[in-house]
């Protein structure tokens, strides 16, 4: 069923009016960019476009044609993918596949997964939508979501009530916070042109989402707000702020690299104090020769608009100027300019830098290294890292200090970042070639957090034998939403009942979207007519599994939990992923019943927390798997190993 259909009753009913993106910005569609023969794995779908063409994956396209094999998860024709797939202003669900390229052309399009698009709100600064931001409902929905524009809110109930009706929110840019949120008073060219009833929607829509653990993503002005949301407090100006850092000797002027304004006379003392603390033997020239200050618009300690403090035109100052005619020092350190400049500017960890930090829970996962060359800017206000929020952890930092990223590590994802990824998530925006995977992969995290949201939300289990208080609840909801194995019967899942090995190799020949095979397997225990005879063979065959011997494969023995640790690691080598963690079984009071042939697979799976303890501090290894603890482990191998 089409995702907007299924879901336009619930969205039809909320207490504010959703105002779905019709008729979208169209972008370019980048041509596949991988060698004309290639193979693209797990490639998020989009639709065919009227060229004939099949785009992927946010920004790639590549042509398709009556003679391309289509086939998997009920798809088997180009016309039945095409319907499918739908169109950008009536799109299908979520729909991801492999695909072949030969010369250039998609061949072979194999679907894998076939999921409900999730619904992503969009938090804009009024309730006109804007031509600079269409573009981001479209990022969002390339990436697999339906995304939604919000109106702003007035009360923590029409914030919860929005939030019932999403899977995921996002937190756009715009303009400054109103200081008295955090008890501040304007500082010198500090906060101005504050929207209040944005700040309040924002903020109530911020704290409703970590009440109700919806996945949120917050970028620019609305990471500053979500450390606000958090009880923290912000910069209001970042070169200000980097001046106060050289003027108290805590930056040396020597890093100094650019001067907006400033500095002082009464500045030159302390900057010479400055750099007697560096070795410096002089004030670097960059800061001998003062920058004329043109001022701020200012407001009063009450927050009253008082205007701006400079006029150009007659080149005077205002009788209320506070400190613009002598000079504040406004500067740049390390050739980083977060506002203006290119836009853009490098993220790593050199001086009070920490780049992005391999602690983090989302973050580097997300970006997959500590740097990033080029990351869009354009903020003067910034995330206060004297004062953050209740639970907010720093996750990145640019080398002037400036905090880039935050994260609220309680929650199943919110992430706030201080540069703007969906700014070229659909083509380069400001002349500068920049990498559109890199931008679209923290709009995928969300993307993927909002279904899992919405998968937990609307699973409703047949299994008179699951309670919703059981320990294994959600693992057994994650396995019957994701299709990975069914009941023992229509009404009972057989909580406590144990696998057995015909049992996981059938789970996961089915997570591969059971695939041909061919050949023969020389296992006498296994008949061509048993329901797991395919299974068998496409798992021996890929190595994941062996048999006792070459003539036994023991279907119907019991799995144990160290035979279950090494098939998944046997299924985790196969498919890729990184194996490289060992945990700690030095610990488990029964060490030394783990087999040897298991050894390794086992602490791989303790590091990955597939396994943990049992009563007594045992880890069982030679126990038998039951149904529950093998949804519990394939739920956290989904998420924790197949990344």
């Amino acid at each position: 069923m089409n995702v907007w259909k299924r879901k336009s009753m619930r969205l039809f009913s909320m207490l504010l009016t959703f105002c779905m993106l019709l008729g979208l910005l169209t972008l370019g569609v980048s041509a596949q960019p991988a060698e004309a023969n290639a193979t693209v794995t797990d490639a998020i779908l989009y639709v065919i476009n009227s060229d004939g063409e099949l785009e992927y994956n946010v920004v790639y396209s590549a042509p398709v044609t009556q003679e391309t094999k289509v086939s998997g998860q009920g798809i088997n024709s180009l016309d039945a993918l095409k319907d499918a797939l739908g169109t950008p202003d009536d799109l299908g669900d979520a729909i991801t596949a492999n695909l072949t390229l030969e010369n250039g052309t998609v061949t072979k399009v194999e679907v894998t997964k076939i999921t409900p698009r999730p619904v992503v709100g969009i938090s804009w600064k009024k309730d006109e939508i804007g031509d600079d931001y269409k573009g981001f409902a479209e990022a969002f929905e390339r990436n697999g979501a339906i995304a939604v524009y919000l109106t702003q809110v007035k009360t923590e109930q029409e914030a919860a009530k929005v939030l019932s009706e999403l899977d995921g929110i996002f937190f756009t840019g715009g303009e400054d916070w109103n200081p008295d949120l955090y008890d501040q008073a304007q500082s010198p060219h500090g906060s101005s042109g504050w929207n209040d009833a944005r700040d309040t929607s924002d903020l109530y829509l911020m704290k409703q989402a970590v009440a109700m653990d919806v996945p949120l993503l917050a970028v620019c002005r609305g990471a500053q707000g979500f450390n606000v949301a958090m009880g923290g407090s912000l910069i209001q100006d970042v070169p200000y702020y980097l001046g106060q850092k050289v003027l108290n000797g805590e930056i040396s002027p020597a890093r100094v690299t650019g001067v907006l304004s400033g500095p002082s006379e009464a500045d030159m003392a302390k900057l010479q104090a400055a750099c007697e603390k560096y070795g410096l033997e002089e004030i670097p020239e960059i800061l001998a020769n003062p920058v004329k200050d043109t001022g701020y618009t200012m407001y009063d300690a009450e927050g009253n608009l008082l205007g701006k403090s400079y006029d150009a035109d007659t080149e005077t100052y205002a009788d209320f100027d506070a400190g613009c005619e002598e000079g504040h020092l406004r500067v740049q350190i390390d050739g980083l300019i977060h506002s203006g400049g290119t836009g853009y500017h490098k993220l790593d960890n050199s001086n009070e830098g920490i780049g992005i930090s391999k602690d983090s829970k989302w973050l580097y996962d997300i970006i997959g290294t500590d740097s990033i060359d080029l990351i869009a800017t354009a903020h003067h206000q910034a995330i206060d890292p004297e004062n953050l929020g209740e639970g907010i952890t720093v996750v990145a930092q640019s080398s002037d200090g400036i905090i880039e990223a935050i994260e609220y590590q309680d929650a199943t994802f919110a992430l706030a970042l201080q540069w703007h990824p969906e700014r070229d998530a659909l083509e380069d925006t400001r002349g500068v070639d920049v990498d559109q995977d890199l931008c679209n992969a923290p709009l995928k995290a969300l993307v993927d957090y909002a279904a899992l949201h919405d998968a937990k939300q609307e699973v409703q289990l047949p299994f008179t034998d699951v309670s919703d208080s059981a320990w294994y609840y959600e693992a057994v909801s994650y396995a019957y939403q994701n299709n990975l194995f069914n009941g023992t019967s229509a009404t009972t899942f057989g909580p406590d009942v144990t696998m057995n090995r015909a049992m996981l190799v059938t789970v996961l020949y089915s997570m591969e979207g059971n695939p041909a095979v061919s050949g023969e397997l020389t296992f006498k225990d296994v008949s061509k007519d048993a329901w797991y005879y395919n299974a068998v063979l496409w798992a021996t065959q890929k190595g994941i599994i062996s048999g006792y011997s070459a003539d036994q494969f023991g279907s119907n023995d019991t799995l144990t939990r160290e035979q279950m640790a090494l098939i998944l690691n046997g299924y985790a080598k196969n498919k890729g992923y990184d194996v490289s963690a060992k945990g700690d079984v030095s610990g488990f009071t029964d060490v030394k019943s783990i087999s040897d042939w298991a050894l390794s697979s086992v602490e791989w799976a303790v590091g990955e927390t597939l396994l943990s303890g049992k009563d007594g501090g045992k880890l069982a290894p030679t126990s038998g798997a039951t149904r529950a603890e093998v949804a519990q482990i394939l739920m956290r191998f989904c998420e924790n190993v197949a990344k």
